[in-house]
């Protein structure tokens, strides 16, 4: 699995999926089957991303909005086809067919195949077939979209049309010229509809009761509603009528037999079009949702993950919201175990979601939140970010954290995928909790795993040729204002402000972070609790623990 339920949470990627929103039916059904490239699909995952290069090339604005009003004549075409191949076809299916080879023949015409993405590209050939298969459809005139059986051109069914729709005309003013004879004898016309409507207390209503060229067909407790009554006349040509009807139907079925036949043959085009449209439908799917967080094509790099200026974009519109700017995240990693290091709410998390969010959307074949973003595919993703309490299985956030960290750590160099750690150990005694840290850190790197670990213990950057980062972190420490009439808002500000959220690479000398009492009281703790803990930790300083 690429990825787990927690994961996928953690980094919001059905939040980010969704803005993945195909035009069609058949674009929606791929969308849902969309599954991410692994890192034996290289070749293919790079073809994915040279398609949409091509279709955000392709697509202005006038041609997006032509291509959405073409996507919506185009139904699940795949179901026409089953009926074409089972010789079972309607009129339903053939108008189906029909519009969706005018909406090809119509965006060649508006976009020229030579102009199209590479996979678009219909040759002298196809085109010649797709114009003979429209041709059997529609004998003359421009194409349209719609579909009657006279577009075939049948000279045998245009007569016996033809002669029932005479036959129609004549019982039509057979009944006109008999409505009129009864409405000067009952004085009374009838409605649009060709009946009769008489209020039941009227004294005429006596005489449509009894009139017998007229019949009630359904009253009110205050109408009564009368037609007319065929005659014979009318009752001869009404069976001659259905008679026209069963013969154009049979004739009909034999028509769509015909052209079962005539399309059978080219089935495997009509699918490869179905294909290449759907295609083309997912594809600005997803170019459309990396234009939405303004993404950049990833690249394949064996040996090293690089994210230039990455972000979280709907962290991101969050803040904006309220009037902040999140700050990009530049980081380098390469096998082994890369740590993160800095003050609490300095943004170490965030950088570990932007590794986490760029991988996933980059093996999705996806465009991703960053300047540039360099990477391998991986056969897997895991994180490990939040609280994971499992409460029927009976384990505390630290148990069901080694219960799932278990499950990762493989020593089989082939099967490495990445690991995002946020202070692994911290659920239990800060002794064994930092030992049990430092043990996985340095498993991870000697094993040569791709992990990122956020981390407050010390120890950590002991381990030799450990690599990672720091957050530059509280540039001042600002004065908190107790009386705001807005403590929440005051102390976020106050922190942004002060808040240096840049990564540097971890230097020989550097060491952990010890800005947590200054961010707690710039958070509001009382005066006395936050001079008890500089005291305690001056106290431990001294004493050398």
């Amino acid at each position: 699995m690429f990825l787990d339920s927690e994961t996928a949470e953690a980094l919001r990627i059905s939040e980010y999926l969704k803005r993945v929103a195909p035009y069609t039916p058949l674009g929606k059904k791929w969308k849902g089957r969309l599954k991410p490239y692994t890192h034996s699909q290289v070749g293919e995952w790079e073809l994915d991303l040279h398609d949409q290069q091509e279709v955000m090339e392709l697509f202005s604005e006038s041609r997006a909005t032509y291509f959405l009003t073409c996507c919506e004549l185009v139904d699940d075409i795949d179901i026409a086809l089953q009926e074409v191949l089972q010789d079972r076809s309607t009129m339903l299916t053939w108008f189906h067919v029909k519009r969706f080879l005018v909406t090809w023949f119509r965006w060649g015409e508006f976009v020229s195949w030579e102009s199209s993405p590479r996979f678009m590209r219909m040759n002298p050939e196809e085109q010649r077939k797709l114009h003979f298969l429209l041709l059997l459809l529609q004998k003359s005139g421009r194409f349209t979209t719609t579909f009657e059986v006279s577009q075939l051109g049948d000279s045998k069914w245009l007569e016996m049309n033809r002669q029932k729709n005479q036959l129609m005309k004549e019982i039509q003013q057979l009944r006109k010229e008999r409505q009129k004879q009864i409405s000067g004898r009952l004085q009374r016309n009838p409605n649009f509809q060709g009946e009769w409507v008489i209020s039941r207390h009227q004294e005429s209503a006596k005489l449509f009761a009894v009139d017998p060229d007229i019949k009630l067909v359904r009253e009110t407790i205050y109408e009564q509603i009368y037609e007319l009554v065929p005659d014979k006349q009318e009752h001869v040509w009404q069976e001659q009528l259905l008679s026209f009807q069963e013969k154009l139907s049979i004739h009909e079925h034999s028509l769509f037999r015909q052209i079962n036949r005539l399309f059978r043959d080219h089935i495997p085009f009509l699918q490869s079009l179905v294909q290449r449209w759907t295609r083309l439908d997912l594809l600005w799917a997803k170019c459309r949702a990396a234009q939405s967080w303004n993404g950049v094509r990833p690249v394949y790099l064996e040996n090293q993950i690089r994210i230039i200026e990455g972000t979280l974009p709907l962290e991101q519109e969050a803040w904006k919201q309220k009037g902040y700017e999140m700050t990009p995240v530049t980081l380098a990693m390469k096998p082994g175990c890369t740590l993160l290091i800095g003050p609490n709410m300095g943004g170490k998390t965030t950088a570990l979601r932007v590794v986490g969010l760029c991988t996933v959307l980059a093996q999705y074949g996806l465009y991703v939140p960053a300047k540039e973003f360099r990477f391998p595919l991986f056969p897997w993703v895991r994180t490990w970010i939040g609280d994971y309490q499992n409460a029927e299985q009976g384990l505390s956030s630290f148990g069901a954290e080694m219960n799932r960290l278990a499950k990762w750590i493989d020593p089989d160099p082939e099967n490495q995928g990445l690991i995002l750690l946020d202070e692994i150990g911290r659920g239990t005694n800060p002794i064994e909790g930092s030992a049990i840290s430092c043990a996985i850190t340095r498993y991870l790197h000697e094993c040569r795993a791709w992990a990122v670990h956020v981390t407050h213990f010390p120890e950590a950057l002991q381990i030799e040729g450990i690599q990672g980062y720091r957050v530059r972190g509280l540039s001042t420490i600002p004065k908190w204002d107790p009386d705001h009439p807005n403590q929440t808002d005051d102390w976020i500000r106050l922190l942004y402000k002060a808040m240096d959220y840049h990564l540097d690479p971890i230097e020989d000398q550097d060491v952990v972070a010890t800005q947590a009492i200054s961010i707690a009281e710039i958070c509001g703790l009382p005066e006395k609790v936050i001079e008890q803990a500089r005291t305690a930790v001056k106290q431990r300083i001294q004493e050398g623990d």
